[in-house]
């Protein structure tokens, strides 16, 4: 059989059938549990960063947005481009490089080259979910309370 008739045959099958197959499919993650839950926690461990990846899509295509798979570059210099502290640790540390949604997601930015930076983990975290602004305003406290000017940021 042609795969690409074979291909239309197993769609229309998992159609014709998509109550048996889920009970089967129910009934086996049930019977194999503790191994499926073992072999995702050893994938998890050994390849952090593809999981990462997985996870990071698959938040994007839940909430229906475009997705473009894309490398973001660091930054030249190797600084956040808001605190400007180096970015050289290994997550979870403060100074690690962290991807940032210019735009959150969930408020409907997508995951796009022109809507990602890398700035540290730290103001990543800080930023949460709330738009570049917040972030600028609370850097800009910071800096004021202890003093610091715009010609020593450099």
């Amino acid at each position: 059989m042609p795969s690409r008739a074979r291909s239309r045959y197993v769609v229309r099958y998992r159609k014709e059938n998509a109550e048996s197959l889920a009970k089967y499919m129910a009934a086996y993650y049930k019977k194999n549990a503790d191994r499926i839950k073992a072999d995702s926690a050893t994938r998890r461990k050994e390849y952090p960063e593809l999981n990462r990846a997985y996870v990071n899509k698959h938040r994007v295509l839940k909430l229906t947005l475009p997705y473009v798979k894309h490398e973001t570059a660091m930054p030249v210099d190797g600084r956040c481009p808001h605190c400007r502290v180096m970015m050289t640790g290994k997550y979870p540390a403060s100074n690690s490089p962290s991807l940032d949604h210019i735009i959150p997601l969930s408020r409907n930015g997508h995951h796009v080259p022109e809507n990602t930076m890398m700035i540290c983990l730290e103001c990543n975290t800080l930023k949460g979910v709330r738009p570049l602004s917040y972030l600028l305003g609370k850097i800009a406290l910071k800096d004021a309370s202890c003093g610091i000017t715009d010609n020593q940021l450099v």
